[in-house]
């Protein structure tokens, strides 16, 4: 998804701001993203496996990963982890409240699944998250299919998802993360949107702001589309959209209000355990100065952080740009905006490519403004920079994901 402007040059297309075209054909089969989904996973495995014959890949700064093999750990480093401890213990009481303070950083919908197959199947906590996350990942990877479809046509969609699977950051797809569920969720979110069916689309949203902090971003394009709608068409049902998208995430701090006394535990977590908080244009001044009075020299821990979100920005400020000017329905430029901008503007987070990951629309506009050579240079990139990190990421601290 990463290419030069030059390469993606916006022309103005017709289209309401608030309702997509219909789909020209929604017949294609699903076997072509499937297909391309596991094979990126194949490229995503072989690009890990080295981390398992240097050593345990499960141990690291994260709670210790019970049971398993090296291999199976390789997909659990690293948030994986701390899902997983969330998983087996749930979260912690008002007792506990200071000692576990971190446990309060990740969401509940995905070490929810996990206990939940673990309890119907027998699996082990770490198996049943593995085996969630590949399977949402396919879930995933149809669904943005079906959104690019919608903006681009199904031939074009075809293009697009390889962009998606590829991108750099999609080895979060192979690991026990939320992402696979988050990302899911939003793309049915869009299509339900583009629809009009907004008690549906806030369902989704819902879900997708229980299971990831950026899972708001679901919500703010919500808030977008109903508002418009309210204005041109006077379609009060359009607020039952925000409204239930809002109680995904709504619902989780009420419970860990009720749970821990602390109205702000999620907030306090990041602050204090995560260093983690909202702020404009300080994080990304405070990452270009470091990286260019120590640039990296070494896969010591956390060496390669500044310049893999100083790239993150510069891929941004370019998609930003790119997306405003584009003739796409609110809800998606609402959408992919706020999924640049929100991960921007993390103190301790940034524009990660795992992060960067959600604003998969980009990956339609690509398909559709490059031509079949500058594609392929950006595909062939992509694949080489997905290697790349997964590898770093598997066998290193150098980069957190």
């Amino acid at each position: 998804m990463g290419q030069p402007a030059s390469l993606l040059v916006a022309r103005p297309r017709p289209a309401e701001p608030d309702a997509a075209a219909p789909p020209r054909s929604s017949r294609g089969r699903v076997a072509r993203p499937l297909g391309l989904y596991l094979l990126s996973r194949f490229v995503v495995v072989a690009a890990g496996l080295p981390a398992v014959f240097r050593g345990d890949p499960g141990v690291g700064p994260w709670p210790e990963l019970v049971g398993g093999t090296a291999f199976t750990h390789l997909f659990a480093q690293w948030d994986g982890a701390w899902y997983l401890w969330v998983a087996d213990r749930g979260y912690p009481t008002a007792a506990e409240y200071q000692h576990h303070l971190s446990d309060f950083a990740f969401f509940p919908v995905f070490p929810a699944l996990v206990r939940g197959v673990s309890a119907c199947t027998g699996l082990s906590t770490l198996n049943a998250a593995i085996l969630l996350s590949f399977v949402f990942g396919a879930i995933a990877t149809v669904l943005v299919w079906k959104v690019c479809i919608r903006l681009i046509g199904p031939a074009r969609a075809n293009r697009a998802v390889a962009l998606f699977v590829f991108f750099p950051g999609a080895f979060v797809l192979s690991m026990a993360y939320a992402e696979t569920v988050m990302i899911a969720a939003a793309a049915a979110c869009l299509l339900l949107l583009l629809d009009r069916r907004w008690v549906l689309a806030g369902l989704a949203g819902a879900v997708a702001t229980a299971t990831r902090p950026n899972g708001i971003i679901v919500l703010i394009a919500c808030v977008a589309v109903a508002v418009v709608a309210i204005e041109r068409r006077r379609e009060w049902r359009a607020l039952s959209a925000p409204a239930l998208a809002a109680c995904g995430v709504g619902s989780f701090f009420g419970y860990l209000w009720i749970r821990t006394g602390h109205l702000m535990a999620w907030f306090e977590s990041e602050r204090v355990m995560w260093h983690d908080h909202f702020s404009i244009g300080a994080p990304i001044l405070r990452r270009f100065q470091h990286l260019i009075s120590a640039p990296p020299t070494s896969l010591d821990s956390g060496q390669l952080n500044d310049l893999i979100a100083c790239i993150g920005i510069v891929f941004v400020a370019v998609a930003l740009v790119l997306v405003l000017r584009s003739g796409w329905p609110l809800s998606v430029r609402a959408y992919t905006v706020a999924a640049l901008v929100i991960p921007a503007m993390s103190n301790a987070v940034g524009p990660r490519p795992r992060m960067l990951l959600a604003a998969f629309p980009l990956a339609a506009l690509a398909a559709e403004r490059l031509s079949t050579r500058a594609y392929y240079v950006v595909l062939s990139t992509s694949v080489v920079l997905l290697v790349a990190l997964t590898y770093v990421t598997t066998t290193s601290l150098a980069a957190v994901p």
